[in-house]
């Protein structure tokens, strides 16, 4: 926000506003460009023989287990 408001103060209001809705259409494409790559690389998943849809990632001693099922359907929803 505070880019924004120095963006107002030297340039305008219109520079600005300008600004602030692209950096939001950005982050709406990005977040839309992220879902479908993940759906694609799902279905993929999906077409192999031996697909299940439970996974386990492992980030140093975290450990999550997932579904690929319903984070393509979150995904999906969102997309």
């Amino acid at each position: 926000m505070e880019a924004v408001l120095g963006i107002q103060r030297q340039y305008g209001i219109e520079k600005a506003l300008g600004y602030l809705i692209g950096e939001k259409v950005y982050n709406l494409v990005d977040t839309l460009y992220a879902a479908r790559k993940i759906c694609r690389l799902i279905e993929e998943e999906r077409k192999k023989p031996d697909y299940k849809p439970s996974h386990e990632t492992v980030l140093k001693r975290h450990r999550h287990i997932g579904n690929f099922d319903e984070t393509y359907e979150e995904k999906k929803e969102s997309s």
